[in-house]
This record gives C-alpha cells, structure tokens and sequence, in this order.
C-alpha cells in the first residue's frame, strides 16, 4: 500500500510539473495544479518524489530561491511532496552587466619638414598619417608657386582625431594689365595725373623750360601712351615751366675788397662763388685779385663767379711786431 501511494504521488508529481511549465491547470483526481507563477524564472529540473507521512500533512515550503515563486501544495487522497531544491535550476531573464562604455581620445602628431614641399607631397604625407587637410592659397613669388609657405598647427604638433591641418600653398600673382591712357600729351599736369591715378598707375613730374603758351602742359610721356607697364612702375610726365627771367648781374667793384665781404656781396645777388689763391705781397695778403667773370657781366641760370685772393709767399716769416703794437701801459700793483 506504501508503495502504491508513493506511486501516485509521483505521478501527480510529473504532471504537477510539467503544468508549471506548460503554465496551464493540470488536475488529477481532485488535486488541482495551478500554472506557474508568471515571474520571469523557471523551475525545471529532476523531481524528487519527498518523503510524506499519513500521520500528517508534508511541509509545502521549500527553500526560498531567489527571482522564483514559492511552490503550492495540492492534496489528493494524500499530501503531495515537495520539490526537492536541490535538484531545482533558477532559469530567469539573464542579467547583463552593461559596462559603461569608456571614450577613448586618439591624438595624432603633425608631421615636419611640410614647409617647402609641394602640396600634393605635403598632403600625401599627411593622409600617409591618417590626418585630413585642408588647402588655402596667398600670392607669392614664381619660385614659391605651388610650395607649402605655412602649416597650421605646425609640424610636430598633437592634434585630435579627425582635427585637420591647414597647409597655405603659394600661387602666382594676379598679373592685372595696367596700360598708359592715350592722349595725356597737351593736357594741364593736374589732369594728367588724374587720369593715370584713376587706372592705378603712379606718376612723377619732371619740368623743362618752355614758352609761356606752354607752361603746366604735360610735353611728353615716358612711357608713351597705350603702353603696357608692370605693376608698380610709374609714368614720367615732363611739364613746362616758364624761362627764369631774373636777371644776375656780377656786382662792380669786388676787385681789391676782403676775399669775405666780396663773397658776401655775390651771396646776396643769389651767385655763387668759388675761390682760389695766388701768393702776393703782404699789402695784397686776402684781397681779390681778380673776378671771373668781370663786375657788370648778366650771368646765364645757374652760372657762378670765381674770384682769385691773395696769400702769403710760401717760405716768408711772418711780420714781427712793431712797438706801437706793444702794451707799455703797466698796471698798477695795490
């Protein structure tokens, strides 16, 4: 009869089970199994009949599993074994250690020597270091066309990942044709140099003397009209000016005066003068000689006037003192 009652109560135990799983009602005889818990573990597992006695109902507890219902119990004619717990597997919703995901920098070195190499070298060796660059461009002499001036930052510098690197190439110069405007010869100096500076052209004046019909006319263009010039050349404008009319007329008398005061008087004429010497007798030591050009002579513009002075013969002592030219006043002692 013992053995029969355990027969039983492993069979109720099987279908018990298999309702927990399944998550239906499984009834056998009277007992009735209620689905499983709908927590997100399952028990599955070998199960162990257990050990009950008539004298008593068995305990329904069984070990506490965490993430898992607690297990009924069911009677039928006779209590119903618990789960054996040791033989119980916890299947639940898997738990994920989700680890912060960490940002990590990547740095990358500028590489040198890219001033003076060509811009295709310069970015081949930059794309070479996983580095991006960027082109930018400044007028500069032919010689430099096409070099690398600068790098921004520059060579051996860390920069971050995806920073890129600026590399200033030069290029030709813009060559803007600048041609002398037509017609300028004739024109009032003002006019012309208000028509070359509206074509950017810079100019400078130069003045000759000419009748007074032409005087402040422009006479003659260097380059000539319709030239084309390089940038920065200027335009030379030759402008009349009137005929100097002052007449310099060489002062009288300038023979036998101090070698000073004779130059004094030309000065004052607006003449300029040059002097050489002679050697002469003492009476004539610093007096004009002679004037070349005579006293009374209309000098040409810009004519000057020579004048000869004595001095003293090479070799001649100089005059000793006479007595007249000592002091013989003594001054009283106190």
């Amino acid at each position: 009869m013992e053995r029969l009652r355990r027969g039983v109560g492993a069979w109720m135990l099987v279908f018990a089970t298999a309702a927990l799983i399944s998550g239906s009602t499984v009834s056998c005889g009277e007992a009735t199994v209620p689905p499983l818990s709908t927590a997100p573990s399952t028990l599955i597992g070998p199960v162990s009949t257990g050990s009950s006695t008539p004298a008593g109902p068995a305990s329904t507890e069984s070990p506490s599993i965490p993430g898992t219902a607690p297990t009924g119990s069911a009677t039928a004619g006779g209590p119903v074994g618990p789960l054996s717990s040791g033989y119980a597997t916890v299947i639940g919703s898997a738990t994920s250690d989700t680890s912060e995901s960490k940002t990590h920098t990547t740095t990358k070195r500028v590489p040198t020597d890219l001033v003076g190499k060509t811009a295709d070298a310069a970015e081949a060796l930059l794309a070479t270091a996983g580095t991006a660059s960027t082109v930018a461009f400044r007028e500069a002499e032919e010689a430099d066309v096409g070099l690398v001036l600068e790098v921004d930052p520059a060579g051996g510098s860390v920069i971050a990942e995806g920073r890129s690197v600026v590399l200033l190439v030069g290029k030709r110069k813009e060559s803007v044709e600048r041609r002398v405007p037509m017609d300028l010869v004739g024109k009032l100096a003002d006019a012309a140099q208000a028509l070359l500076f509206g074509a950017g052209i810079p100019s400078t004046v130069a003045f000759r003397e000419v009748e007074e019909a032409d005087v402040g006319l422009v006479l003659e263009v260097d380059p000539a009209g319709g030239s084309v010039i390089a940038e920065g050349r200027s335009v030379v404008l030759l402008v009349g000016k009137p005929k100097e009319s002052v007449e310099r007329r060489v002062p009288m008398d300038l023979v036998g005066k101090l070698a000073d005061a004779a130059q004094a008087l030309l000065f004052g004429a607006g003449i300029p003068s040059t002097v050489t010497f002679r050697e002469v007798e003492e009476a004539d030591v610093g007096l004009v000689l002679e004037v070349d050009p005579v006293g009374g002579t209309l000098l040409a513009p810009g004519g000057s006037v020579h004048l000869l002075v004595g001095k003293v013969k090479e070799g001649l002592p100089p005059t000793p003192l006479g007595a007249e030219d000592l002091t013989t006043e003594i001054p009283e002692v106190p």
